[in-house]
């Protein structure tokens, strides 16, 4: 039998990792809706095909992975939050469902949070993020609203559907493990105008009319 070390040295080892990630592949199924969380920042044509199951494939183990690291993030930041006396609730696997466009887009936020420091009484939604380092530093350096448009209308549409007013806003370095955290401000008239745009791709009969980005 070859020695583990001399196959690593044949410069194999990345066998390794196809193996794993082989090992890790899931069958992408649809979700037969659209996500309130892509319509921020998505393209309608895009989000026209998925929701009509234009494209079916499969989920590698490495974006599996991606899809772990961030639920795993996610109870990392509750605990964190709790440490310092914040109270959530209906977070990671008791999260909520808000329904639009006459149940063909639903959406679903982290949570919510009581005893924010400085505005103990208001309850605030609660969004978690994993962001690569870069990433990151731009949303840093320019906030959600003008760095990540997807996750600020995905925001934004959360707490039109409950009715809250800020957002606790929270993102994890996965290079550093630094935080960033923003509370972000309601607003309704972009809510709305993205409830109207899944109503416009639902009803769509052609990709064609709506706008393409990208």
């Amino acid at each position: 039998m070859a020695k583990l070390t001399a196959f690593i040295e044949r410069n194999e080892k990345n066998k390794f990792v196809e193996m794993i990630d082989k090992n890790g592949d899931t069958i992408g199924y649809p979700r037969g809706y659209i996500g309130l969380s892509g319509l921020g920042g998505g393209c309608s044509r895009a989000l026209w095909y998925t929701f009509r199951f234009a494209k079916k494939g499969t989920l590698s183990g490495r974006t599996n992975r991606i899809f772990s690291v961030g639920h795993a993030a996610e109870e990392i930041m509750v605990k964190d939050l709790e440490g310092i006396g914040i109270k959530c609730w209906n977070v990671l696997d008791d999260q909520d469902e808000f329904v639009a466009a006459y149940g063909y887009a639903k959406g679903h936020p982290d949570g919510y949070a009581s005893g924010i420091p400085g505005n103990e009484e208001e309850v605030h939604l609660l969004e978690f993020k994993t962001a690569n380092d870069a990433s990151f530093k731009l949303t840093e350096k320019k906030g959600i609203k003008e760095s990540k448009p997807t996750y600020y209308g995905q925001v934004v549409a959360y707490m039109h559907f409950s009715g809250l007013k800020k957002a606790f806003f929270m993102m994890v370095n996965k290079n550093t493990s630094a935080y960033y955290i923003e509370i972000v401000e309601s607003n309704d008239a972009l809510a709305k105008e993205l409830v109207k745009k899944a109503e416009i791709i639902v009803w769509c009969e052609d990709s064609h009319e709506l706008q393409r980005i990208g």
